[in-house]
Order: C-alpha cells, then sequence, then structure tokens
C-alpha cells in the first residue's frame, strides 16, 4: 500500500513538473517576442539614422542661431596672367581676394563649410556669397566665401587655376590657411564645399588640391555652363577621369529650365549629370541614392515664379519669370531657403554635408 502510493505521488510529481515546464514555456514566450521586437525596433533605428533620401528621411531645419561675420583674404588667380605662358601656377596667384564668414556667436564644435559663387558675383563684393554663408552659419556651421575673378570661359585650365590658388597649400597666401586660421575652424576634421555655376566647377575638384575636402554639393553645374558643352576630365572621378572625389561624396542640384526657350533640360543636361555624378536613373529628374549622393534636377513646378532656370535658388523673379539671376540677392527661393526641407534646399543638403565629416 505504501508502495503504491509512493509510486503515485512520483507519478503527480512528475506530471505536476511537466505542467509547470509548459507553463515556463508558455510565460516566456511574450519576453521571447519581446526581445525580437526589440531587436527589430533597434535595427530599424539604426536604419533611420543612416541619411537616405531615396527614402525620403525627413529632415528639420534647426533653430536659426545668432551669427557673426568677419573677413580675411588670400592670393587669388590672377586672370590677366592667363597669357603668361612663363609663370608657375603660384606666381599666377597674385590677385589680393577677400574671404566673407559667418560663424554662430556661440561657442562650439561647428563644421567648416566652403562656399564658392558663381558668374559675376564678385562685381557687387560676394553679394551672393555673404548671403549664403550667413545662413549656413544660422544653421550651425563655420562659412566661409572666398571671392574670386570669375566670368570667362569654363574650362579645364581656369577652373584648376582658380582651384590650386584656393586649396593648395604648397604655396603662400592660399585661400585654404586662411581659412582654416580662423577661431574655432578645426580642418583637421576635414571641410566641406558647396558651389554655385562657376564656382560648383571648381568645388568639384577642389579635393585634387588638398584632400581635407570630404564632400561637395554643387548647384547649376551640367553641361550647360561648360565651354562648348564639353565636360573637362578633372570633373568626373577616376577612372574615367581624373577627379579626385568620390562618387559617393557628391550631390549635384541643377534646375530644369536650363534652356529658357523650351522652359526644359538642354539635350547635353542629364547625359552630363550621369557622367558627372557616376548615377545613371533613366529619364529620372530624381538620383538621390540611399547614401544621399546622386542628382536631384529641381522642376518648374517646385518654384515659386513657375521657372527653374540656371539661377533657381538665388531669387523669385515674378515680374520676368526665367530671370533669376542677380549680382544682389536678398532672399532665395522659399523651397531653397532655411527652414524649408525641399530635396534640393539648403537645410537637407547641408545637412548630408554634415553627415559626411
Amino acid at each position: 500500500m505504501t508502495k503504491t502510493k509512493s509510486r503515485k505521488k512520483r507519478t503527480v510529481s512528475r506530471t505536476h513538473k511537466r505542467k509547470l515546464s509548459g507553463w515556463k514555456r508558455f510565460l516566456r514566450l511574450p519576453y521571447v517576442l519581446l526581445v525580437g521586437i526589440g531587436i527589430i525596433i533597434l535595427l530599424t533605428g539604426m536604419a533611420v539614422l543612416n541619411f537616405n533620401l531615396t527614402e525620403k528621411t525627413e529632415v528639420t531645419a534647426r533653430t536659426g542661431v545668432p551669427v557673426e561675420t568677419f573677413q580675411t583674404s588670400y592670393k587669388g588667380y590672377n586672370t590677366s596672367t592667363s597669357w603668361m605662358s612663363w609663370l608657375s601656377d603660384a606666381q599666377r596667384c597674385s590677385k589680393t581676394q577677400k574671404i566673407y564668414g559667418a560663424k554662430p556667436v556661440a561657442a562650439g564644435d561647428y563644421p567648416v563649410l566652403i562656399y564658392l559663387h558663381g558668374a559675376t558675383a564678385d562685381w557687387s563684393g560676394n553679394r551672393e556669397g555673404r548671403e549664403f554663408i550667413e545662413r549656413a552659419a544660422a544653421q550651425g556651421f563655420i562659412a566661409l566665401a572666398p571671392t574670386y575673378k570669375s566670368g570667362g570661359k569654363i574650362n579645364e585650365r581656369r577652373i584648376s587655376r582658380h582651384a590650386y590658388c584656393m586649396f593648395d597649400q604648397n604655396h603662400p597666401n592660399d585661400a585654404m590657411t586662411a581659412i582654416c586660421k580662423t577661431a574655432d575652424a578645426d580642418c583637421t576634421k576635414g571641410v566641406l564645399v558647396a558651389g554655385f555655376s562657376q564656382g560648383g566647377t571648381t568645388a568639384l575638384v577642389a579635393k585634387n588640391y588638398n584632400s581635407s575636402v570630404k564632400a561637395v554639393w554643387t548647384l547649376g553645374v551640367s553641361a550647360y555652363i561648360y565651354y562648348k558643352e564639353d565636360i573637362p576630365k578633372d570633373a568626373i572621378t577616376i577612372p574615367n577621369g581624373t577627379r579626385l572625389l568620390p562618387n559617393n561624396k557628391l550631390v549635384m542640384n541643377i534646375g530644369q529650365a536650363t534652356d529658357l526657350k523650351t522652359k526644359d533640360l538642354i539635350s547635353a543636361d542629364l547625359p552630363s549629370l550621369k557622367a558627372i555624378s557616376g548615377k545613371d536613373c533613366g529619364n529620372s529628374y530624381e538620383c538621390l541614392k540611399a547614401d544621399g549622393s546622386g542628382y536631384y534636377i529641381v522642376k518648374n513646378s517646385e518654384i515659386k515664379d513657375g521657372v527653374a532656370d540656371h539661377c533657381y535658388w538665388l531669387r523669385v523673379n515674378s515680374w520676368s519669370k526665367g530671370l533669376s539671376c542677380t549680382i544682389w540677392p536678398s532672399k532665395f527661393d522659399p523651397g531653397f531657403q532655411p527652414p524649408a526641407t525641399t530635396e534640393w534646399s539648403m537645410v537637407r543638403n547641408l545637412e548630408w554635408l554634415r553627415s559626411q565629416l
């Protein structure tokens, strides 16, 4: 009798343990699910942190901060020496030019941004550059705009001479040395470059003269502005060209109406964007990759005055649509200047540049 009871107790005990074990396994399921969900959220969050324009990542304008302006100078390319074949490149860097600067009033660890103006902006004391850098400084950059003698044929020789005088630090009085001497400007982390039109062509080759250049944003650079629509080799990255800036460190914006008669691109524009950026999205106007690099063509419908011409971002010209170019800008297109966050805005592209350091 005792043995029988003992066996029953052991049997009940084992059954009870099996039941408990089953309940424990069941109770563990929510924890397993929670852990799994947590991992998915973590991975998703990490993916969102990557700057992904293809996924239309939301970018928010930073609250504009008070800025202060300043000036310094460098020796720029003296275009009047272009015919003097006996001069070295360093000897051609002989024209004193101003560098306009703007930075947040509050001390901080701010990235260095260099902006290169378009043709004829130097005629107005680089008003274009000053307006640009003050807005960039308000978004948390130490921003500087070297002035240079613009105009003339945009070809490889002219571009390289401007870039040499600005960025090569193996000769005296270059722009980079002056920029990096600016209080709070830490060039050891690298510098970022943006440029419009002729300034954009110079920005493309800046890294060929200084390895500190980490990323570039060009505005209005396509076959339209090059002499005879001929893209120079130094605008295209190696091995097809001689440009040292990698394709994944370049973003390009142009307006749709480079041909004002048709209010559309000239035939060579899209092929030139593909060649310079190394990206090909067929006939699409949007070709921004997951890492944020590539090109974006601003459509006429995205511009307030309805015509995305060569100077699409520079101002709104309601009385003469398609003539946005000016040497006296004061207000940029509302889709471009902060706090706008369009694909072609200052905020989005400045944040992309910042992410490349």
